[in-house]
């Protein structure tokens, strides 16, 4: 059979067989957008996750530790290229005691100049970033482990009579209200 005969029995069946063509036609069309459709659904999640994950500060940080401050020099640190800021903390060791009306806590703390956090860019989900000696940044967690001495009495209580294999047994709620603006015995 020759290109032209082909090509007429091609074009005899397309006319015979109109609806078909025309199923085919389409089921080729929507699977083609369905998946132009997918892939941009893809690609934009993709950027969307992206970007919020590098705008992140623990993404563009490098911790570099030390016993003490004389061990890494930071005047050489900010030499650097690309150096936005250098932060110095000092993480305070043992944790310190804290203390917000008839409750307590034992928490873990850090001295670090503001003015520098705020330089590598600290943003902070509620509040404001600290100008004064007496203001703190706490985590938002806090609240919930400032316990009263009867809450915790109850809570080790029960601790302790949980065996290995039993459910360890719920926290309590801690200071349900607002601790933004709160004076904090430290």
């Amino acid at each position: 059979m020759k290109f032209r005969d082909q090509v007429k029995f091609i074009r005899r069946n397309m006319k015979k067989n109109r609806l078909r063509v025309f199923m085919t036609i389409l089921a080729t069309t929507m699977a083609c957008s369905f998946l132009i459709v997918l892939a941009s659904v893809g690609f934009g999640l993709q950027k969307s996750a992206q970007d919020e994950i590098m705008k992140q500060q623990i993404i563009t940080e490098i911790k570099v530790l030390g016993k003490e401050k004389g061990d890494v020099k930071i005047d050489d640190l900010k030499k650097y290229d690309h150096v936005k800021s250098v932060v110095s903390r000092t993480a305070i060791n043992p944790s310190v005691n804290i203390e917000l009306d008839n409750r307590s806590s034992e928490t873990p703390a850090a001295l670090t100049d503001m003015k520098e956090e705020k330089e590598a860019g600290l943003e902070l989900d509620r509040g404001k970033v600290p100008t004064s000696a007496n203001e703190i940044v706490v985590g938002y967690h806090m609240a919930q482990q400032l316990w009263t001495k009867k809450e915790r009495e109850a809570y080790e209580k029960e601790l302790n009579q949980t065996s290995n294999g039993e459910e360890t047994p719920k926290e309590p709620k801690g200071y349900t209200k607002d601790i933004l603006n709160k004076v904090i015995q430290i």
